[in-house]
């Protein structure tokens, strides 16, 4: 009597365990089967609302050119709409006025492609920087032993700007860059003055003149 009642126990017990065992096995699948893998278009979409690029600027921009995505790489290209104020790799360069470049990013995973667009505002040099950039394009010999030839203008972001020469020293040379040796080194400064925007601004050149 004893042994028939612990099969009876045991028996029950096996019909309750079953059906929730295999339920959770169900489920198991079922949570496997709902798992949907992106597709290359959706995968791209993501990635570009993760790309940032700053809406202004005064100096070079990062633009990067490809993006891992979990076991996936990416490709982006970069066209600006002005390669002279943006280059296509980031090199920013100032202009005299504030200009608005839109950049195309195109992304790219297997064969497909996504698309999208930003717009920079470039900032402008401030006269300061304009005017030191106009005086570097200028180039003069530190040391010399003959007359030179002054230059008379200079070009910057293709505008021409005259020059005019004057000599702290005359004896030694002159504002049009004619020399007189001595029998000693002489220092000299040579002021070069341009006008910007009507305004005279000046900047001076240190040069040697080497004894004979």
């Amino acid at each position: 009597m004893k042994k028939l009642i612990l099969i009876l126990i045991l028996s029950l017990c096996l019909i309750g365990c079953s059906p929730s065992d295999t339920n959770d096995d169900n489920n198991n699948d079922n949570n496997d089967n709902n798992i949907v893998e992106k597709t290359d278009l959706e995968i791209l979409q993501e990635v570009s609302s993760l790309i940032s690029i700053p809406e202004e600027v005064d100096s070079d921009i990062s633009l990067p050119t490809s993006y891992n995505y979990e076991d996936k790489v990416i490709s982006i290209s970069w066209e600006s709409s002005d390669e002279e104020i943006i280059s296509n790799d980031g090199k920013v360069s100032l202009q005299e006025s504030t200009l608005l470049i839109n950049l195309t990013c195109t992304l790219t995973l297997n064969n497909e492609v996504y698309i999208s667009y930003y717009d920079v505002l470039v900032d402008a040099l401030s006269v300061e920087e304009i005017v030191e950039n106009i005086f570097n394009t200028i180039e003069l010999p530190t040391t010399i032993s003959e007359d030179i030839t002054l230059p008379r203008n200079t070009t910057y972001l293709e505008k021409r700007y005259g020059i005019v020469w004057t000599s702290n020293n005359t004896n030694a040379i002159n504002d049009d860059g004619e020399i007189v040796r001595n029998t000693t080194d002489i220092k000299t400064t040579l002021t070069a003055s341009i006008y910007y925007n009507r305004v005279e601004y000046t900047k001076d050149f240190e040069i040697t003149i080497l004894k004979f």
